[in-house]
């Protein structure tokens, strides 16, 4: 379970459940999967998959 900051909302944060070992604090993902309500913990994103994604250096300096 990751507690994650979306791209587009980085004052928000999401949780995220995801059965993956390669997913490191500070990395930039995209998850794919559905958004579900977990009767114990509310709203959550049910990952299928996450993906490491590298962002070109401009839009890393831009997101300083």
């Amino acid at each position: 379970m990751l507690r994650v900051q979306p791209f587009q909302s980085p004052r928000q944060q999401e949780t995220v459940t995801v059965h993956q070992t390669k997913v490191f604090a500070g990395a930039t993902m995209e998850f794919r999967g559905a958004c579900m309500i977990d009767n114990k913990y509310g709203r959550q994103f049910k990952a299928t998959e996450a993906i490491e994604k590298n962002l070109p250096q401009q839009q890393l300096l831009k997101n300083i």
